[in-house]
């Protein structure tokens, strides 16, 4: 199985603009059933806004985590505040699931993108597409056992 993984320097390049992200999210929330956000003390606003739409919720000392399904309205509202002020997303990490398969993943506001689950053609041709599609470059191919 075949992964893809980049960076975004979201905390050395403050004019980043990262709406291609949101298009990216939005497509694999249309691909996935289950989310996992993991928010951090600060991250005031995702945690407010998931309460409602968490089926479980788990505080700890330093991150609270949520899960539930990507229903539509899980989708609108995580669309809708994806990104803060700073255009860098409104939590440390967010896991959209398709059965119990991880598929998509942001982590650390934006800073690592991950997306799983391809064999190496389906791998070759999604490269080409974030390319394409979304001009990002530097993408790291990884072959998980």
């Amino acid at each position: 199985m075949y992964y893809l993984t980049f960076e975004n320097d979201v905390f050395i390049d403050t004019d980043l603009d990262l709406k291609y992200l949101k298009k990216l999210l939005k497509k694999y929330l249309e691909k996935t059933d289950f989310f996992q956000v993991i928010a951090l003390g600060e991250d005031k606003l995702i945690k407010k806004l998931l309460r409602d739409y968490a089926a479980y919720d788990e505080d700890g000392e330093y991150e609270e985590i949520f899960q539930g399904p990507t229903d539509d309205d899980f989708k609108k509202v995580i669309l809708d505040n994806f990104l803060n002020e700073k255009n860098i997303p409104n939590f440390y990490k967010l896991s959209l699931y398709q059965g119990d398969k991880l598929k998509f993943e942001v982590l650390n506001y934006g800073e690592e993108v991950s997306i799983y689950g391809f064999d190496q053609k389906q791998v070759e041709e999604a490269y080409k597409k974030l390319e394409e599609d979304y001009g990002i470059k530097n993408i790291n191919i990884v072959v998980e056992k």
